[in-house]
């Protein structure tokens, strides 16, 4: 049994190499949530491709209603001989979509990924089983999914991280709650997943990094960091420019365009997209 038969489109933090498959898969992701005032804004890269996938971009935020739900890590899985797709992670989660025709919350959404995600089914196959195993070798593990709402003025941010027991080969999830409570008042928080080198150094207030930040959005990043309100517009820019520092530092894995979509309660979301 060859393990390699099947390619892989990840939304990941790194470039994997697959056996003597001439498959080379590039893609990684930055996800970047930003919670500040009455609003939660989060972004993401949509660079996806593969030598032998026709993926070339996927889009990896997706509004449902009061929510946003956000994929890092393995994005598609095919057939390398014929092209065939059998899971891409924007097609589900559209079907999520479908799931919730009125408001819901983050712990819903996050319930619903564990009981219905396909990795569950893919991995009853044993050669895409396998598959699975040898991606997350290089990973740790197979894909997050960072979910985030607004309910009566309640703010959620909760991931899904999603890998295979070896041990007991199979598939668990494991959901963890960043935020649940009301806005924060006179502060603000943030959560990243993916490639967040960059960001880590952007928020350490100081450095290079940081500097350029201060660039990007005319002084806006230092006055949020120093605890002033900035404008929404501005928050905008801010995870935009991150998610583009990223980029500049990882041009193989990250880049655009990039999804912004911004979160307010009684408000529908509003997704934008930047080139650059």
């Amino acid at each position: 049994m060859n393990l390699f038969d099947y390619g892989f489109v990840v939304t990941s933090a790194a470039a994997q190499f697959f056996g003597g498959s001439s498959m080379k898969s590039y893609c990684g992701t930055t996800i970047f949530c930003l919670i500040a005032g009455d609003c939660i804004v989060i972004g993401a890269d949509s660079m996806a491709g593969s030598k032998n996938c026709p993926i070339d971009s996927m889009t990896k935020l997706r509004p449902i209603h009061n929510c946003i739900i956000a994929c890092e890590g393995l994005g598609a899985l095919y057939k390398m001989e014929t092209g065939v797709i059998y899971y891409r992670a924007d097609e589900w989660m559209a079907k999520v979509e479908q799931n919730f025709q009125f408001a819901t919350d983050a712990r819903t959404i996050a319930s619903l990924i564990e009981a219905t995600h396909p990795f569950v089914d893919i991995f009853k196959v044993e050669r895409q089983a396998y598959s699975l195993y040898e991606y997350q070798k290089g990973k740790g593990y197979l894909a997050e999914f960072l979910v985030v709402s607004i309910v009566a003025e309640r703010f959620s941010v909760v991931t899904v991280r999603a890998s295979v027991d070896g041990m007991n080969w199979k598939i668990v999830f494991k959901t963890t709650v960043h935020l649940d409570r009301p806005s924060p008042i006179n502060s603000f928080l943030h959560h990243e997943v993916g490639r967040i080198g960059e960001i880590k150094k952007a928020f350490s207030g100081n450095g290079d990094t940081y500097e350029d930040m201060l660039v990007r959005t005319d002084g806006s990043f230092g006055r949020l960091l120093g605890g002033e309100k900035v404008g929404l517009d501005e928050l905008r820019n801010i995870a935009r420019s991150v998610i583009a520092l990223e980029a500049k530092a990882n041009p193989e894995t990250v880049g655009p365009p990039f999804s912004i979509a911004t979160l307010q309660h009684g408000k529908p979301v509003v997704v934008m997209s930047y080139s650059k």
